[in-house]
């Protein structure tokens, strides 16, 4: 057995694992554009006698932590052949991914599971999930083109020729207003292109300027499938409301040739005043939670903010990634925190899954408390814990 980084050379065994894992096998050669924009070297493979029969891709991106960019190891396309399940092969290769993500920066890491149980021996926490909106589009709010006024413009543009224009406003927007929100501003142009397939992007200016936009695609209209003519907003944002008035007006431009508006949003977006009068029922739907991990402590919570100046010190326990086991002092002074290595003893007591839920915000210190994942907790740690790392949803629409 042999885990290593793919090379090109092994791209073809990979296409067709992933064809085989993900269910969509075909018995066609290989061809360069079914993995052109898949990079060698973030690709970890488990072979037996040079036969590729585990893999792991680590998707490099940046990631909001509370306003603060990490560097965000997400892994996606974790595959294994049936003869080669139940041999621990999965287990192996995620473990080489943690210490790829440690060697490489990634003090943090997230996932869309197969099965959470699998990731939470690994220790991942489970966060939120995006709400998946589905409404009929004549009960949208919209506003009049005379009541949003005529100081602002629409730039609709195809999906392939979006990214420059979508990058300076998600940088520049993103990281403060979402917490977890994830992308990657190096992302090459294969990828962004089949990422963006048959999409469009809006953008609503307002004197020049980015004030929203949305990644959207339009589906069913005159194809005579069961709900014919759907919009599927996949992404939106908007400085302001009045901005959000102006994009909501551009989707009510659709109404005469579609009936379903199906919306991508943040988990617990108050989305009820976006609708009027309507005739149906509004309907959500939430698929498996995106989990997260902590890869290295000290990168990860350092730099964070901390309204609350002082410290404590706090004994952590990693099963996967040894590297962690330690005592480390948090201490927070002018409004940040950091994190380091102290001799100095300590009464609490903390498993990878407490520190990334406190990191993350998607647990309660008494939920941690009851699970056993945080221990020692007195007045003074439990108000220096409130303080810095309050619950927060999780947004990212970025998928792996």
């Amino acid at each position: 057995m042999e885990i290593r980084k793919i090379t090109k050379d092994d791209m073809t065994q990979v296409v067709k694992l992933h064809q085989y894992a993900y269910g969509f096998w075909t018995d066609q050669d290989v061809r360069d554009e079914d993995h052109n924009y898949m990079i060698p070297e973030n690709i970890i493979g488990l072979f037996e006698d040079d036969t590729l029969q585990s893999v792991v891709t680590i998707m490099r991106t940046q990631q909001s932590i509370r306003g603060v960019l990490k560097g965000m190891g997400g892994i996606s396309m974790v595959g294994t052949y049936p003869e080669g399940r139940m041999k621990g092969y999965a287990r192996s290769i995620m473990q080489s991914a943690f210490l790829e993500m440690k060697e490489t920066g990634l003090p943090v890491s997230m996932l869309e599971p197969f099965r959470e149980t699998f990731y939470s021996r690994l220790g991942y926490v489970p966060a939120y999930e995006k709400f998946r909106l589905k409404a009929p589009l004549d009960g949208l709010r919209v506003a009049t083109d005379s009541a949003i006024g005529d100081q602002w413009s629409f730039e609709r543009v195809p999906g392939y020729d979006a990214k420059d224009a979508y990058m300076t406003f998600i940088q520049d927007f993103a990281p403060t207003a979402f917490h977890g929100y994830a992308f990657n501003p190096d992302i090459r142009d294969e990828e962004w292109t089949r990422r963006n397939k048959n999409r469009h992007y809006v953008f609503v200016k307002k004197g020049g300027k980015i004030e929203a936009l949305a990644r959207y695609q339009l589906k069913g209209y005159m194809h005579f499938s069961e709900e014919p003519g759907e919009l599927i907003v996949e992404e939106m944002y908007w400085r302001t409301l009045s901005a959000q008035a102006a994009l909501f007006n551009y989707f009510g431009k659709h109404r005469d040739q579609v009936q379903t508006l199906r919306m991508i949003i943040p988990y617990g977006a108050n989305f009820q005043h976006w609708f009027e009068d309507l005739k149906d029922w509004l309907e959500i739907k939430i698929w498996h939670p995106w989990m997260v991990r902590i890869i290295d402590v000290e990168d990860a919570l350092t730099g964070l903010p901390a309204p609350t100046d002082g410290e404590l010190t706090l004994t952590l326990t990693d099963s996967q990634c040894g590297w962690n086991n330690n005592t480390y002092l948090l201490q927070a002074t002018n409004g940040q925190l950091t994190a380091s290595p102290t001799q100095r003893a300590a009464k609490l007591e903390s498993n990878i899954h407490g520190l990334t839920a406190l990191l993350y915000g998607t647990h309660s210190l008494d939920a941690l408390e009851y699970a056993g994942w945080l221990k020692g907790l007195n007045d003074r740690t439990r108000d220096l814990l409130t303080s810095w790392f309050p619950q927060l949803p999780l947004y990212n629409p970025y998928t792996f």
